[in-house]
């Protein structure tokens, strides 16, 4: 399997998107070398809509990130135009919390990823959105999220996602760095 790094925000009331990405971007950029966050991986960065559309900008290196598409962003004519712009400049795509019916699957021919939640769908209706985004993109590569036990990697594996991600193949990590004083 792939190892992928990701940096992200838990989206819940009061969370703030666009300041979790603008923090997230911020330290990728200046606080730590992408090596030392993810290695020779691929970073992946929650985008919510105002970076997508362009009224903050995205500052990253396109090839060393993977923009994540949240679920919370809607479906429209200026969220497709911007997709396209990020993609023009060499950003790979992902949708991220893909779930059945979720309208952001009219973007898999601009993504290069699109990510489940094992936790959030199962059963039948796993195997019919995994075998939805294989007909409709079978470009993407599909990415498990939530594997916490050997049962999930096993359901996984043999529902053919590509990619796996969560806490029984490695724990999130904390990174500090003391920097200088703004005076």
């Amino acid at each position: 399997p792939s190892r992928t790094a990701e940096v992200s925000g838990e989206g819940g009331a009061g969370f703030d998107d666009d300041l979790a990405t603008a923090t997230v971007i911020s330290v990728v950029t200046t606080a730590f070398a992408h090596d030392e966050i993810g290695g020779q991986d691929l970073l992946f960065v929650n985008l919510p809509r105002s970076f997508v559309v362009g009224e903050l900008p995205v500052s990253l290196t396109p090839g060393k990130v993977v923009l994540e598409l949240l679920e919370r962003v809607p479906v429209d004519d200026e969220v497709r135009a911007g997709l396209e712009r990020l993609v023009a400049r060499g950003f790979t795509i992902a949708l991220d919390d893909v779930l059945p019916g979720d309208p952001r699957l009219t973007y898999t021919d601009l993504c290069g990823y699109v990510k489940i939640d094992l936790s959030a769908v199962t059963g039948p209706a796993l195997t019919r959105l995994v075998e939805q985004v294989r007909e409709q993109a079978p470009h993407v590569q599909l990415v498990a999220e939530h594997i916490e036990t050997p049962a999930d990697r096993d359901l996984a594996v043999g529902l053919g996602f590509d990619l796996f991600q969560g806490y029984l193949l490695s724990r999130p990590a904390v990174m500090a760095r003391e920097s200088l004083a703004h005076h």
